[in-house]
């Protein structure tokens, strides 16, 4: 098992990743069905599930999938870029606000709503970068700490926690 992921509002439902692909449990982990991502399924990154209801997203190699259904029906969401998705993630507890990780092309994307719509975050501060990994405080002064690759960790604060239309960056651990 590579990866664990626990639903954070329903504690019967795990999602795990082996080498055969991503694995899901509604029942605190007694059974295991291996989920059918299509007949092409990408190399898969990360997985998550949605605060609440039946979503789930994956990240692959080439873009975000999501799950409307418990992973029954799988579905690429269009409007995000069709690239290395690297990582998803939601903000714990009920929350719908996720973030999506697009490192190569430096990409961050966020919904408020559970991933219906996605906009991109502003990567002023970033030019240039590879990035690698997120990491999302829990809070209301909430924010989003970025791993670059030989860089350092940057830290991404909302200007206006109750907007956060854009992002203030700022180098919170200098790398090499």
């Amino acid at each position: 098992v590579y990866k664990l992921a626990l639903h954070s509002s329903d504690s019967r439902k795990m999602l795990a990743q082996t080498s055969k692909g991503i694995w899901i449990s509604r029942d605190r982990g007694l059974e295991w069905t291996l989920m059918n991502l299509g007949t092409d399924a990408p190399f898969t990154y990360d997985f998550s599930f949605a605060a609440t209801g039946e979503h789930l997203f994956v990240a692959t190699w080439r873009g975000l999938l999501q799950s409307v259904d418990g992973g029954r029906e799988w579905n690429t969401i269009r409007s995000l870029p069709q690239a290395a998705a690297r990582q998803v993630l939601f903000l714990r507890g009920q929350s719908e606000e996720a973030y999506v990780l697009f490192g190569e092309s430096n990409q961050i994307w966020r919904s408020i709503d559970g991933g219906l719509e996605w906009t991109p975050v502003s990567n002023r501060g970033l030019e240039g970068l590879t990035l690698l990994k997120m990491s999302l405080t829990p809070n209301n002064g909430r924010q989003l700490f970025v791993v670059s690759e030989n860089r350092g960790v940057f830290r991404l604060k909302p200007e206006n926690p109750e907007v956060a239309k854009g992002l203030e960056v700022s180098l919170a651990i200098a790398g090499e």
